[in-house]
């Protein structure tokens, strides 16, 4: 493993990511890991790569420089909160798991319309029901 400074592709190189499996992109702004994905597809094209974004447009904007895993910043942080509020809520680990991936295949079905149609594809599909019955009351 290597840190380094992937805007400077002689770093890179000498690090070693002709050889590499994968390279982890985590800048925290949004242009300069755009930028990043860039070069690394420019010069590395066979590395696969995981890179951090921070927001649904910014993935839309990554989609189109790299076929590896990215990652929403703000989505998988949202993800982990309504998951652990549900929990918390009294809603069982196995209704919570259903609706956390329910969720989770309409937002991927979601974002490859938007990719493909515009951002405002799908929009009716936010609002429909997960399907989570309301706990009963604990005396």
């Amino acid at each position: 493993m290597f840190y380094g400074d992937v805007q400077r592709i002689d770093v890179m190189r000498a690090a070693g990511a002709d050889e590499a499996e994968v390279i982890f992109v985590c800048a925290d702004d949004k242009d300069t890991c755009t930028e990043m994905v860039k070069r690394i597809k420019g010069s590395f094209p066979k590395v696969k790569t995981v890179v951090r974004a921070y927001d649904r447009m910014h993935v839309m904007e990554l989609m189109d420089w790299t076929n590896g895993l990215i990652v929403r910043e703000t989505f998988e942080s949202s993800v982990l909160m309504a998951r652990e509020g549900l929990l918390r809520l009294g809603v069982s680990e196995t209704e919570v798991e259903q609706t956390v991936n329910e969720f989770r295949r309409r937002d991927a079905e979601r974002l490859r319309l938007q990719k493909t149609i515009g951002v405002y594809a799908a929009a009716e599909r936010m609002h429909e029901p997960y399907g989570i019955e309301k706990p009963e009351e604990k005396p």
